[in-house]
């Protein structure tokens, strides 16, 4: 059996990024931790496109610390552990994410990706400094050979919670696509020219430092970014509102070339695991979120 992401998943696909967002055992934080917690504030976030197939636009769980093998697709709910929200997102603000924090207490956490079999498919470490704002994604890992099982990764970043310098914005790219290669991160000035801002390109799975921007190529209200690649010829464009002391990431993600994947669809008689082959469609492109 081949399953193929069709049109309409496409194009929704392309205006709602996966997002995960969780209600732990501790109230929720929004711009600052509770004074005197040493807890630290966790957002998740998925940047998987094979994920969207295995799910089949669904509901599947991370569970932290301990996994429940119990738990069905239909008794996941948002009080109990965190979720895979797939096909829309929350918080959307003038049409950008907003992050949404959740405290945890400090140190490591074992975290269990699961599909929507609720089959782990992700077992990954994670550790949080005390009174840290930190961001989890969940990206899908590069592969040499087509139609193999699917496999993900976890990438962290602790967010940089310093003031905006005044008059400023402060963006920062993070490369999750597997297939695009090295970025060169641009902006483009108000004449229409390409001015690289990062001495070196981003490859998959790098995270660049806040840059910090002024308003002088401000362009209809947005700061305009080209991310590209031109051996491969790629050109993805993208911009963010300029609004003084706000801070963007711009998140680069899906598929510059179509995929063929195995995911698991169930058991077989004697307990083995049943895969489908699914083909994920290209869908490079980027994903501005509101850090702060």
């Amino acid at each position: 059996m081949k399953t193929h992401l069709n049109k309409y998943r496409t194009s929704i696909f392309a205006s709602f990024l996966l997002l995960l967002f969780f209600s732990a055992c501790k109230k929720q934080v929004t711009a600052d931790l509770p004074g005197g917690q040493q807890d630290a504030a966790i957002n998740f976030f998925s940047a998987s496109d094979v994920m969207a197939i295995a799910t089949g636009y669904n509901y599947s769980a991370i569970y932290v610390d301990k996994y429940q093998n119990k738990i069905t697709p239909y008794d996941i709910n948002y009080s109990t552990f965190p979720v895979i929200a797939t096909g829309f997102d929350y918080p959307r603000s003038a049409g950008i994410l907003s992050y949404a924090y959740y405290n945890y207490n400090k140190g490591s956490h074992e975290l269990f990706f699961t599909d929507s079999s609720n089959t782990v498919v992700l077992d990954t470490t994670l550790r949080v400094n005390p009174r840290s704002f930190n961001c989890v994604y969940l990206a899908d890992v590069p592969v040499s050979t087509q139609n193999t099982v699917a496999t993900y990764k976890m990438i962290s970043v602790q967010e940089d919670r310093a003031d905006v310098p005044t008059g400023k914005i402060g963006v920062r790219f993070i490369n999750l696509s597997p297939d695009a290669g090295a970025l060169t991160c641009n902006l483009i000035t108000a004449d229409g020219n390409l001015s690289n801002m990062l001495p070196d390109q981003l490859a998959y799975g790098q995270i660049s430092p806040y840059l910090y921007l002024d308003n002088a190529n401000v362009t209809t209200g947005l700061i305009k970014l080209s991310m590209n690649n031109t051996e491969k010829g790629i050109g993805i464009l993208t911009g963010v509102p300029f609004s003084a002391g706000r801070k963007y990431v711009v998140v680069v993600t899906g598929f510059a070339n179509d995929q063929q994947r195995r995911v698991n669809s169930g058991k077989n008689a004697d307990g083995t695991t049943t895969y489908t082959q699914v083909t994920i469609n290209k869908q490079l492109r980027a994903i501005v979120r509101n850090s702060y």
